[in-house]
This record gives C-alpha cells, sequence and structure tokens, in this order.
C-alpha cells in the first residue's frame, strides 16, 4: 500500500490527480496540505492552513512513501518573482525534503492516466 504527499491538491492538476490517487486500490492514504478544506474522504488527510508554509514542521511527522508536487502559482497570483519562486521552489523544495527525512523516496509530477 501506498501513502503519498500530494502538494497543490487544490489546483487544476492536483485536484484530478487526488481523484485519481483516492479511486485506487493501492493508495491507503494521501495527505493533502492546502489553504481551504477539501471534500472529505475516508483515505484523505487534509491540514488546512492560511498560509501552507505554517505546515512544514508538520510535514517533519508524516509519514509517506512519496510526495507528488502539482503545487504551483503565477507570477500574476504571487505578485512578484520572489513571491512565484517561494511557491514553485521553496515550499515544494521544503515539504520534499521534510518527506524524504520522513522515508519518502520518490518524488514525482503527476502521471497517471
Amino acid at each position: 500500500m501506498l501513502r503519498i504527499l500530494l502538494l497543490g491538491a487544490s489546483g487544476l492538476v492536483g485536484s484530478e490527480t487526488l481523484r485519481l490517487a483516492l479511486g485506487r486500490g493501492d493508495v491507503d492514504g494521501v495527505i493533502a496540505p492546502t489553504r481551504k478544506p477539501l471534500p472529505a474522504h475516508g483515505k484523505l488527510i487534509n491540514p488546512v492552513a492560511g498560509e501552507l508554509e505554517s505546515l512544514l514542521s508538520d510535514a517533519a511527522r508524516w509519514t509517506v512513501e512519496a510526495v507528488i508536487c502539482a503545487l504551483g502559482t503565477t507570477m500574476a497570483k504571487a505578485g512578484s518573482r520572489q513571491a512565484f519562486y517561494h511557491v514553485d521552489h521553496d515550499l515544494a523544495l521544503g515539504f520534499a525534503r521534510a518527506a524524504y527525512q520522513q522515508g519518502a523516496r520518490a518524488l514525482g509530477q503527476p502521471a497517471w492516466p
């Protein structure tokens, strides 16, 4: 069985990836941190915080085998190059490092058919 950390679960690509992951028999759990609550599901753990950075310390205790990153923003939404880099690079890297330290050995982008 597989437990996944899914970043960006509320976006277009991430929400479809979440739907597919929750429907798979070989996935027994998905941790999907978001800024707004997601619809409840028996396999879903959905930590919610207005700023995802505040969940990084919690991520150090999440046990997952894989991380899927669909996290991203646009320059217009971010408002600055620094804010854009923070979301597209720093947050993704921070969560991936935390998951790796807890034993995750796979990081990827959504690829399920």
